[in-house]
């Protein structure tokens, strides 16, 4: 099979130039230049997908590593470490954010553990630590209530038990002024008894 194609010169000859080219030589240059384009496209296709899969894994692998601490915050874990991410984007300050809140909150736990534990022990000489901000910080005013109500009520139950004790004293002392004189008292009805008993032998 053949391509031809055909142009007329001017001239009263009225002669005409036919150019001829084998099929083949056509269809293969364009089943060539599809192959090309295919090929090109299905290695391009590859790229993006390997591509996609990196971003992807990028980006969800510091975000599943927030999930699973988040998690282990739900299940009252504040001890474990929290996740160092260093992608230089808005997930390193998600997980800066996610630290710094779970290092407060632990700060705080601790300090009014250790409150709790003080009180326990009977020791009153407290003051929390400015480690709560935010609406913890009503936690803290809350905690100083309780400390400075115990010292007062202790300062009463000390004030209280000074004044019992000074008022036992003085009972004490007037039952020994009883006592003392009923001793006398009874000294000076064995002497009136022995006088009766003297002047009705008489």
């Amino acid at each position: 099979k053949y391509f031809a194609a055909y142009a007329p010169i001017e001239g009263p000859e009225k002669w005409s130039v036919v150019v001829v080219k084998p099929y083949h030589e056509i269809t293969d240059a364009l089943y060539q230049s599809i192959a090309i384009m295919v090929s090109v496209l299905v290695f391009l296709s590859f790229v993006a997908v390997f591509i996609a899969i990196k971003v992807a894994n990028n980006i969800s692998r510091p975000i599943n590593t927030c999930v699973d601490r988040l998690e282990r915050l739900a299940d009252g874990d504040f001890h474990s470490e929290s996740p160092v991410l260093k992608t230089r984007d808005e997930i390193e300050i998600l997980g800066d954010s996610l630290k710094k809140a779970i290092d407060m909150v632990d700060l705080c736990i601790g300090d009014i553990s250790s409150v709790v534990e003080n009180i326990a022990e009977g020791n009153l000489d407290l003051t929390t630590k400015d480690c709560y901000a935010g609406d913890l910080t009503q936690v803290k005013a809350s905690m100083d209530t309780i400390i400075d109500s115990l010292n007062v009520i202790m300062a009463d139950i000390n004030r209280s038990s000074t004044q019992v004790s000074s008022g036992s004293g003085q009972v004490a002392q007037a039952a020994q002024a009883l006592s003392q004189g009923a001793t006398t008292q009874a000294s000076a009805v064995e002497e009136l008894s022995a006088t009766i008993d003297e002047i009705s032998k008489k």
